[in-house]
Formats: structure tokens, sequence, C-alpha cells
């Protein structure tokens, strides 16, 4: 099978080794021409994922014409630059393209998420799908064994999928929650920054457990307003997420966060580092959706509190402290 990877960063560039182990021929699309000369050269993306051998069958690219001559299209690009990106492939897309979003986060003003974004450009008849979990980039390129979430809203899209995707180390559990996948995608890096947030500052692991139970009950309330199911929350997508998420080292939203809870400049950090934290992008976002529509949040309100209003760290013990957790 032809297959195409739109984005090439830790995660894209892992999924298209991944789809290229289980026997395809991958285009890898890339928005940085050194990152596609590398790859083409030495079968190494040396600045996002390096240390880590390619297969031969994936073939860099910098054409979205190129790219997009296929059926298939994986999609991983930050959600910041994904509309856009979108756009410019508009012109070059076929009528009969499978969209799969490996994006995670919401976009700011619209609260879309990721396949609503590829709706929204493309035609609310795109066929559409999401794949999420419990999945560093590294770990899947060295064939560590992975359990994801596929969420698509037709099982025949997901009987087609799975066997293009699914092997002997990585796991695919379909499902046809849409929302609730991608839901869990978003908040999850949320959460990462407060947990690092809370270690920055010194707070040991009693207190960053009690945020990430307040958070699951945050995550719940969400679920209920936007109609996710329940077994979504408690399952790859959701539980196994926000716990790989908030407490490895590897996660670059508790990284940030972190980086923050010790008082760093958080503008200086983000220059000085070229992996995206996409926590930042979604937080404002979430906040704002919630207090439009009454859903109380006191952890991602005190945490938009202290990152971008510069409030005090007492604002979130304040959080973690709230009636509106009980």
């Amino acid at each position: 099978m032809n297959i195409t990877v739109l984005g090439d960063g830790a995660w894209g560039t892992a999924c298209a080794s991944l789809l290229a182990q289980n026997g395809h021929q991958v285009t890898l699309w890339c928005i940085n021409n050194a990152v596609a000369h590398s790859i083409t050269t030495t079968k190494v993306n040396h600045l996002y994922l390096p240390g880590i051998s390619l297969p031969s069958s994936i073939k860099a690219t910098t054409s979205l014409e190129d790219a997009l001559k296929n059926s298939f299209i994986f999609e991983a690009i930050p959600i910041v630059f994904m509309r856009d990106i979108l756009i410019q492939c508009a012109q070059f897309k076929r009528d009969d393209t499978l969209w799969i979003s490996l994006s995670k986060g919401i976009e700011n003003d619209t609260f879309l998420f990721p396949t609503a974004i590829i709706r929204d450009v493309f035609g609310p008849e795109t066929t559409v799908a999401a794949l999420s979990g419990p999945s560093f980039a590294r770990e899947v390129a060295q064939k560590e064994p992975t359990i994801v979430a596929l969420a698509a809203q037709s099982q025949s899209t997901l009987k087609t999928l799975i066997p293009l995707i699914a092997n002997n180390y990585f796991i695919v559990t379909p499902t046809d929650d849409l929302v609730g996948v991608e839901l869990s995608g978003a908040l999850k890096n949320v959460f990462a920054l407060g947990v690092g947030l809370l270690s920055g500052a010194g707070f040991g692991s009693n207190t960053q457990v009690l945020f990430v139970l307040r958070c699951l009950e945050e995550l719940k309330a969400l679920f209920v307003a936007l109609n996710g199911r329940e077994e979504t929350l408690y399952g790859p997508a959701g539980i196994g997420d926000l716990m790989l998420t908030c407490f490895s080292c590897q996660s670059r939203n508790m990284r940030l966060g972190k980086m923050i809870g010790e008082g760093k400049n958080l503008a200086s950090t983000l220059a000085q580092n070229t992996l995206t934290a996409e926590g930042l992008n979604t937080l404002p976002s979430i906040c704002a959706h919630a207090k439009k529509h009454t859903i109380i949040l006191p952890c991602c309100d005190a945490l938009f509190s202290i990152i971008f209003k510069n409030a005090p760290l007492e604002n979130l013990l304040a959080a973690l402290r709230s009636e509106n957790h009980r």
C-alpha cells in the first residue's frame, strides 16, 4: 500500500517508520528541507528523531503535490499550523482520501479538534479517523510494545485501517468515540504541564498525583458536556495517555511545565526548544470554552492564570483544595 505521512516531527517520523515496517511504501512530507535531505541521504531524522534508522521504503519529500497522490494520509502537524497546511493541500488532494489524524489539541477560536478541522477545510463528507494513546515516538520507532486507540465513526473505516497500522508490537483498539479520543489527547498535554510545574516548584509525588486525580475529574466533566464515552476515558486514549504524559521525563509538556515551575522565562524557553508542547496552545482554548458553557475547571483555570498571567502558584494549590472537586 502507498501511504503518506504529513509532518516531519518525531511522531510523524515514528508513524512513517511503523507503516514502513508493516510493508507499506511511505511518503513522508517534510516542512523542513534539512530534515528531508537528512532522511534521503542518511535515513535518519537527525533533528527530531536522532539515532533512529528509518526503513528504506520511506521517501522524504517537500512537495505537497507529490505527497497527496496517495489515498491514505496520516497527518501529524502541530495544530497551530494545521489549518494553513491543509488549505495548501486542498488543490492537490484526491476525492477518495482517507485522513487519519495524529495531531493532538484544540484549535484556538474555533474549539475544533483535528478531525473537525480536516472536515472544516475539505468538507463534512471527508472520511476521517484519529489515532491516539500512550505512545512516545522514540519507543514506537524502537518497536517497543504499545497500545493506542483508533477512532472513526464508521466500522468500515476501522476495518480498513487496523490491518494497515497494527502489528505484533503496536496494538490498536477500535472505537467510534472520536470526541472522547480527541478530547483526551488534547487535555492530557495540559495536565502534564501542571504536573511538571508542581515538580519544578519542588512538590513531590503526593501532590502531583492529587493534581492528576483532580484533572481526571475535570476531564470527566468535559466528557459529560461534549458527549464522550466513559470507556474511552478509562482506556488507552484516556487515562493511559494521561499517565504516560504526566509522569515521564520524555513528555515535552511535562518538561516545559517543570521549567516554568523552576522559574525559567517561558518565551526564552520556547525559543530554545525545537519540540512542540501542544498543552500551551490547548490551555487557553479549553478555559475559554469551559467559561462559555459554565463548566467548572479549577485546575485548568489555575494553570492558565499562572502560565499566562503570572499568578502565584498558590492559585493551583487552592484549586487542589477546591470544593468544586468534591
